[in-house]
């Protein structure tokens, strides 16, 4: 994908997972299991702030970071979509974004 598509793509995962609300659990879980770095600047970012200044500061991050970016906030999103699947939406919910990763 040309610069422009990344960027679109990160910008909806960024939204899923902010939909998500992963918890500091799910962060770190996310951290431990993605298949990054732990010294890449978005997972720093994650271990340095609270959530929701993590994914700002991510999310203005430069093109260089793109993949390093997409597969941590990838990451992030399974493991706060699975919780919240599991515990706040097991009697049913119209949360679309349950779906893209199975």
């Amino acid at each position: 994908m040309d610069t422009k598509d990344q960027r679109r793509v990160l910008d909806t995962l960024l939204m899923f997972v902010q939909q998500a609300h992963p918890s500091e659990v799910a962060v770190s879980l996310a951290i431990e299991t993605a298949p990054t770095t732990r010294l890449v600047t978005p997972v720093v970012l994650l271990k340095t702030y609270s959530v929701e200044i993590a994914l700002n500061k991510i999310s203005q991050l430069p093109a260089s970071e793109n993949i390093n970016t997409f597969s941590i906030l990838l990451r992030l999103f399974q493991v706060a979509d699975t919780f919240r699947r599991e515990n706040e939406c097991v009697g049913g919910c119209s949360h679309e974004w349950h779906n893209l990763i199975n």
